[in-house]
């Protein structure tokens, strides 16, 4: 067995970005969505028919819900109502239940369901209308009832304080129907029917609606940017190789790669002007948004790193490495923690503060390694293979990281190439069929 030798100088150097300190990990992901408050988490856990909740400070475990359903999924928290969904094809039944796990309502359908305040907006599609509903959270009754005419497939549905958004794509795929409804009162304040397909349909932000349409023979995709008031166009932008993005904050956030480069951008565009606001590029092929919280974007901008950018320059305020392969699964941003699952676990994350291992920095020596066989991910990382064929990575800000070490010896690969493994400190790990030594030396 070989042994390769990785020497990690610790030095008092400053990251760019201050990593995300972790609180809390704990073993075991939900295999549905986590759902939260400011105080607790929780999701649905099919095995055992109950709802695992815990304490979002301190992982702590909370006493469980039990539950009824063969199939449950929790969907929303309002106020003291938790929302289980169950669905036996493509329309779901919604339940409200108490802490105790007491009915409050239940048999609400819907094909589409989302949190609106402490209230469930729905909409269920027929053949040529779709009905939409505000539902108390507290009682299950509808507070208002719309319906939007229309027939083909209902592909989007968004909702906030002020208006719900429905979006259907007629059934040829050549139009796309925006109809807004005041969220109030169900009222429809306009409606727009756009002589395009779409893939993504409807993004809801504080000043538009914007709808996304893949142009004809090109990778670009274009963004139609409609006030949200009148449902006028204010303008359009494009980009290649761009795909469904976010919108919030008054921007639309556009993630676009260079396929030639393997490298990307994200470019923010201002949604009352349709006008560029601020662009970055990305160490790596962009791969997806996440949503908002901790003060700024959640993304993973490549390299498999949870980033939260600045919204109002791009600027990346802080950082966070993954132990899996980039798999945010069941990622929820918002005060006092992150929570995401990472490499099975359930893990949250302080935004504001540090640990010890965040100050980690300096260099890591891999003996037997190139750059090939020894990707890294953590912060914001170079390499570089020396005259004498040592690969050297130079890390900024580096805090817990993970290795892989797909190697080869004789022409044959050893170890498993898609196995990470958390390197936090001094000790010896084991990466595949290798053990990689972790050695600190001087402070």
């Amino acid at each position: 067995m070989r042994h390769a030798l990785v020497l990690l100088v610790l030095s008092t150097s400053v990251a760019s970005a201050t990593p995300l300190a972790q609180k809390w990990r704990s073993a075991g992901c939900p295999d549905f969505g986590v759902v939260r408050t400011d105080k607790e988490l929780a999701f649905a856990d099919r095995k055992t028919k109950t709802i695992v909740r815990r304490d979002i400070a301190t992982g702590k475990l909370l006493a469980p819900i039990k539950l009824a359903t063969k199939r449950p999924n929790l969907m929303a928290w309002l106020g003291d109502t938790l929302v289980i969904s169950e669905y036996a094809s493509a329309v779901g039944v919604f339940s409200g239940i108490d802490a105790m796990g007491k009915s409050k309502w239940k048999n609400v359908k819907a094909h589409k369901a989302l949190a609106l305040e402490m209230d469930l907006a729905t909409a269920l599609s027929t053949k040529d209308k779709v009905t939409v509903q505000r539902i108390a959270g507290a009682t299950g009754k509808a507070t208002w009832t719309a319906t939007v005419p229309g027939s083909g497939t209902l592909l989007s549905f968004e909702a906030d304080p002020a208006h719900v958004v429905v979006g259907i794509s007629d059934e040829k795929g050549k139009t796309f129907t925006v109809s807004v409804l005041d969220a109030r009162t169900g009222t429809a304040a306009w409606t727009s029917k756009l002589p395009f397909k779409t893939y993504r349909g409807a993004l809801l932000d504080s000043a538009a609606v914007i709808v996304d349409e893949p142009t004809q023979n090109t990778a670009a995709t274009a963004f139609h940017i409609l006030d949200r008031a009148t449902g006028k166009l204010v303008g359009k932008v494009e980009y290649k190789n761009a795909f469904p993005a976010l919108a919030g904050g008054g921007r639309l956030f556009i993630g676009a790669n260079d396929l030639d480069k393997s490298t990307g951008a994200v470019i923010a565009v201002n949604t009352r002007t349709a006008k560029p606001e601020w662009t970055i590029k990305t160490p790596a092929m962009f791969e997806k948004f996440y949503g908002f919280g901790a003060g700024g974007l959640a993304a993973n901008l490549g390299n498999d790193m949870l980033r939260i950018l600045d919204m109002t320059n791009g600027k990346i305020l802080t950082t966070y490495g993954l132990a899996s392969a980039g798999e945010f699964s069941g990622l929820a941003t918002g005060s006092p923690a992150i929570t995401l699952c990472d490499d099975r676990d359930l893990v949250a994350l302080d935004a504001g503060g540090t640990d010890e291992s965040a100050k980690i920095s300096g260099t890591i020596a891999c003996k037997n390694c190139d750059a090939r066989s020894f990707p890294v991910r953590i912060g914001d990382v170079t390499g570089k293979t020396d005259d004498k064929g040592r690969f050297t990575l130079t890390v900024v800000g580096a805090g817990r990281f993970a290795i892989r070490i797909p190697h080869e010896e004789n022409g044959d690969r050893l170890g498993d190439p898609g196995k990470f493994v958390l390197l936090a400190g001094k000790g010896t790990y084991d990466v595949g069929t290798l053990k990689v030594e972790i050695e600190p030396l001087g402070d």
